[in-house]
């Protein structure tokens, strides 16, 4: 039933919408949101009530300053109050809406929806997408939240960012969801359960690939430096070793090993005065040296290994690269050659080589062995 409450008097300021009463009970009288304030001539609907001697109103006061002057409080009950959402209602559907929802067949596993202005159709909303809203689905909490049934937001587990994914966290943790990650001085192990050669100041990307909670993979690589991609893998209970992953940029380069297990590149070739060398990463090593001695001289004639063997060489029989037609003979006159120890060579000569410029002969020596 609606009510009329006029107890007191109120004082409100031109355009303003703060009421002020007194000797009034606003809180207890049953004024709510949605009653009408009558003063002075004008209506205005009360927006909230703010304390017993307040209230906001939705609008500005359309009339004048009213000071300390009698009102009335248009109490509405529930009935008028339902009257009039649905006559708001009506004015917010009205221009073909409620015909266009009307013209729509009932069809099982279907939801109304605008195709365009005052235009409806219907699309699919089969048990899925019903259990999907049931469901009341909420978001992931955190970048590394594995909880069932969540939706992701874009960077979770790495995904979809343009900046930098998540951190690692602990690199020999195996719980850390599948995704992409980086890692850096903060992430527990760094330098420690690394890929050989790498220190706690290093810092770059890991991938996780899992197969199940107790078989999964990690993809590393270095931000910085040299570019190196490592693997390995969580079999069962403990974490296997570092595999290296050769490419383009790791094929060539200085090869080195711990435990006879390759760390370095796969083919290291250089050169210095003493020669040039090969080395492979399974210990073998290739010298070539490029020598010219005088074959009219006796004596013994060697040098420095371009590269240390670990052990004495094979190899050392001389070739020649250059050098007269009489030349050849010259290697006649070489009673020995060879190594003579891991770190060099030598040829012996009997002096019965020709004389003059067919004396200096360029010859070639390889030798072959292993570096560790």
């Amino acid at each position: 039933m609606t009510t009329l409450y006029k107890t007191g008097a109120i004082s409100i300021g031109a355009g303003s919408t703060n009421v002020t009463g007194s000797g009034t009970a606003w809180t207890t009288s049953g004024t709510r949101p949605g009653d009408l304030l009558i003063a002075g001539g004008a209506v205005a609907e009360i927006a909230s009530v703010t304390s017993a001697a307040g209230i906001t109103l939705a609008n500005a006061w359309p009339a004048a300053t009213q000071a300390a002057v009698n009102y009335a409080i248009l109490q509405l009950d529930d009935g008028l109050r339902a009257l009039i959402a649905a006559n708001t209602l009506l004015q917010a559907l009205d221009g073909g809406t409620l015909t266009s929802l009307a013209d729509l067949p009932g069809v099982a596993n279907k939801l109304p929806y605008f195709t365009g202005e005052n235009v409806m159709g219907l699309t699919d909303f089969g048990a899925a997408a019903r259990a999907f809203l049931a469901a009341d689905p909420v978001m992931t909490a955190s970048a590394l939240d594995a909880t069932e049934d969540r939706l992701l937001k874009v960077g979770d587990f790495g995904l979809g960012v343009t900046g930098f994914p998540p951190n690692l966290g602990n690199w020999d943790a195996i719980d850390t969801p599948s995704g992409d990650y980086v890692f850096s001085v903060t992430t527990t192990g760094n330098g420690t359960s690394t890929p050989p050669g790498w220190v706690a100041g290093n810092y770059g990307f890991v991938r996780l690939t899992r197969f199940s909670a107790t078989a999964l993979i990690q993809t590393a690589e270095r931000a910085a430096g040299t570019r190196e991609r490592w693997s390995r893998r969580y079999s069962g209970s403990s974490w296997g070793e570092w595999v290296k992953d050769y490419t383009q940029h790791s094929v060539l380069g200085l090869v080195s090993q711990s435990g006879g297990v390759p760390t370095g590149g796969l083919f290291e070739r250089g050169s210095n005065s003493n020669g040039e060398y090969l080395r492979l990463p399974d210990g073998t090593q290739f010298c070539w040296i490029y020598a010219s001695p005088n074959f009219a001289v006796a004596g013994n004639y060697g040098g420095s290994f371009p590269a240390a063997f670990v052990s004495t060489p094979a190899g050392g029989s001389p070739s020649i690269r250059s050098g007269s037609s009489a030349a050849r003979d010259n290697l006649q006159s070489l009673s020995s050659w060879g190594p003579s120890s891991p770190t060099g060579w030598f040829i012996t000569r009997d002096g019965s080589g020709p004389g003059g410029s067919a004396a200096e002969v360029a010859i070639t020596l390889m030798f072959i062995g292993r570096w560790f």
